[in-house]
């Protein structure tokens, strides 16, 4: 999508000087032209690579409660190139200067790859927690335990939280779907390597609404697990989980402060 934009910049340049000649301006433009159809090309070879790599996350449709179009287009088996261009929709991109050009591609590239593993299924006879649930805990208590799980088991990036205190039934919901217990987890490990992530807690986790909810900040760099390389994210924003009747978590919901396209335009190796 990156390379189209500038590939259509450049023939608008082209049309109003001319479009041919000796002129070493229009030479240069011509030959841009050709870089970018040389990286759409690479592109397609990336997606291509990427997809054959994640195959299996093809096998059980998606994970999530009602996810976005663009992902049911993907498992539904739509062309790479259509998913990425309705991904990436509605989103104003600047022609990318060629120090930052490679950085646009693995970005587009990542976001075919990371939606796909995000679409994996969760084997149906998973085991539930052995750990037995700790109901009515006070809200002190539970924030105890959720600021542990943040800092020092890093369950952001992990999912090794402490589902004593999680219903069995809790839905997780970030900016780009809503997940069941066992897909979140699942999709989570497989998703992240743990090892070069990092979840820093902001602040301290809330209690709100007379114990009902807690509530914190977070600032993270998160590790995808593709093949060869593991791209990082950045991003921050805000964890609301919600308590039932019981006193356990069933609802989990990330805000985040960049939108998903920001998020993945902006990963880095």
């Amino acid at each position: 999508a990156l390379c189209c934009v500038r590939h259509q910049q450049i023939s608008a340049l082209l049309r109003v000087r001319g479009g041919g000649g000796w002129d070493p301006r229009v030479r240069r433009l011509q030959g841009a032209m050709q870089r970018c159809r040389r990286r759409a090309a690479g592109l397609s070879a990336l997606l291509v690579a990427l997809l054959a790599a994640t195959d299996t996350c093809f096998c059980g449709g998606g994970v999530g409660v009602g996810g976005p179009r663009s992902r049911r287009a993907l498992a539904a088996g739509a062309a790479p190139e259509a998913f990425l261009a309705e991904a990436l929709a509605g989103v104003e991109l600047e022609p990318p200067a060629e120090s930052s050009a490679r950085r646009s591609w693995l970005g587009a590239g990542v976001l075919a790859a990371v939606s796909a593993a995000l679409g994996a299924s969760a084997a149906a006879g998973a085991a539930s927690p052995a750990l037995p649930k700790r109901r009515n805990l006070p809200a002190s208590e539970v924030a105890k335990i959720v600021r542990e799980d943040v800092v020092q088991r890093q369950f952001l990036a992990t999912a090794d939280f402490s589902p004593e205190i999680y219903d069995d039934n809790c839905i997780f919901t970030d900016e780009i779907d809503s997940y069941t217990y066992e897909k979140f987890v699942k999709g989570t490990k497989g998703l992240f390597v743990a090892s070069e992530s990092n979840v820093k807690l902001v602040g301290d986790v809330e209690v709100l609404e007379g114990g009902s909810k807690l509530q914190f900040r977070f600032d993270e760099v998160l590790a995808v697990n593709l093949p060869i390389v593991h791209p990082k994210w950045t991003l921050s924003g805000t964890c609301t989980l919600t308590r039932g009747e019981d006193g356990l978590i069933v609802a989990y919901k990330e805000k985040w402060d960049q939108s998903v396209p920001e998020v993945i335009l902006s990963t880095r190796l």
